[in-house]
């Protein structure tokens, strides 16, 4: 008689274990489907945000190469003038655009300064970085 009241304890007990289990794995799922429905929802912003972070770029660029032609189409004199007080990153940005046959006259008439600052800085950025060995 003790001996079935415990195996009925001990089957009631392992009933009660897998219903716990069973509850569990239910939360498990419900929570694994929420995670990927928030992926696929993350996967989608992604997919957006480089799609405008691209266009962004794509408009840049073509500001940027307006810019270039109309800074080509100046005397160099009227270029390098402005080019003496021109931010160096947008500077940079416009120069090493443009073709080597209208940048030097316009090097050529920057003050010997300003056109050593910029040969060097048009230099430094085409110059890997140093890879530790």
């Amino acid at each position: 008689m003790e001996l079935l009241q415990r195996l009925a304890e001990r089957r009631e007990a392992l009933d009660n274990r897998e219903r716990d289990l069973d509850q569990r794995e239910a939360m498990l799922q419900v929570a694994t489907q929420r995670l990927d429905q928030k992926l696929a929802e993350m996967q989608a912003l992604k997919k957006q945000l480089d799609g405008l972070v691209n266009q962004v770029n794509a408009d840049q660029a073509q500001q940027l190469d307006s810019l270039v032609k109309i800074y080509e189409t100046m005397k160099p004199a009227e270029a390098a003038r402005i080019f003496e007080a021109m931010d160096d990153k947008v500077l940079l940005n416009v120069i090493s655009r443009m073709k080597e046959a209208k940048t030097a006259p316009v090097l050529a008439a920057m003050t010997p300064k300003r056109a050593e600052q910029v040969t060097t800085m048009l230099a430094e950025r085409k110059r890997l970085p140093n890879v530790p060995q």
